[in-house]
């Protein structure tokens, strides 16, 4: 119990790892490319290396009886992830502060949180919300746009990016029910396939050109094997091993991981409210790990 509870929180934290490097990368890409083109080719590049990666594992036969299994799932999630990508982007186009959108976002770690306690009834430790709510201040602080007034949140946007993170909570939600019946690689799969029929589809609905430039491409390659590849596989993993609750409050806190990588690829220095938003993240973080490790072992002691 105690093995597979710290190969949860690991791969949870390297996937925090991996999300924030997404920014990085995404970010030099879409500088030379549209939207549709970016999409397109990331999630290009996200069904190769898993099909690649599920043709290695050489277990297909496998996979294709589970997928026989467990259709109707994997077309719910499809569109589940159609409707979530959409919403984000309109809510992004609507709102006309980006760092309102990216505050509105900490949203999803929240109803995550209360749809794991309230729908898989999963244990949280008295103590441990004490934690959990300094880590939710301290990310509600660190994305804090400093340049926000409160016309940017009377918009339809603001509904959009609320009704994307209850969707994106509900489908985190689901995959934690399915994800001992279908391999973390197949809902991956089965996600970048259709986010590129999607993507294929609103290059033909713009009559967008295909082409971009040899570093524009290089730039989505790595970015996508960082994210929808590698990030998006260590979450479903982690997953397995820990609470939905849990693992999305631990990946909430990227915006801390973010101030530091920002700093050193680009030298920016945080703000001093983004550094105080930070060390309450992860305080909180710490102090509900330490609840729930005290908690068990008292558990075991009483058995």
């Amino acid at each position: 119990m105690k093995n597979t509870r710290t190969i949860g929180y690991i791969l949870c934290v390297l996937a925090t790892i991996s999300f924030c490097h997404i920014f990085i990368f995404s970010k030099k890409a879409m500088e030379t490319s549209t939207l549709e083109q970016f999409c397109l080719y990331w999630f290009g590049f996200s069904f190769i290396l898993n099909g690649f990666t599920m043709r290695l594992t050489n277990s297909r036969k496998n996979i294709k009886t589970i997928i026989i299994h467990n259709y109707k799932v994997l077309i719910v999630l499809g569109v589940l992830e159609i409707i979530i990508s959409t919403m984000l982007f309109s809510a992004i186009h609507f709102i006309p502060n980006a760092a309102v959108s990216g505050m509105l976002g900490n949203l999803f770690p929240i109803f995550t949180a209360i749809f794991g306690v309230t729908l898989l009834k999963e244990k949280l430790y008295k103590k441990e919300y004490i934690g959990l709510v300094a880590a939710f201040v301290g990310i509600l602080i660190t994305s804090f746009p400093d340049n926000m007034v409160i016309s940017d949140l009377l918009n339809k946007g603001t509904v959009l990016m609320v009704g994307h993170c209850l969707i994106a909570a509900f489908e985190t939600i689901l995959i934690k029910t399915k994800i001992n019946k279908i391999p973390p690689l197949v809902l991956n799969t089965n996600r970048a396939i259709f986010l590129l029929i999607y993507a294929i589809c609103s290059m033909f609905y713009t009559n967008t050109p295909w082409a971009i430039s040899i570093e524009t491409l290089k730039n989505i390659a790595i970015g996508a094997f960082i994210g929808p590849f590698l990030a998006i596989n260590l979450v479903y993993y982690s997953l397995k091993y820990m609470d939905a609750s849990r693992a999305t409050v631990i990946q909430s806190s990227k915006g801390l991981v973010l101030i530091l990588c920002t700093y050193l690829y680009w030298g920016e220095v945080p703000k001093l409210y983004q550094v105080l938003g930070g060390v309450t993240t992860l305080l909180g973080l710490v102090y509900m790990t330490w609840v729930e490790v005290r908690m068990k072992r008292l558990e075991l002691k009483i058995k």
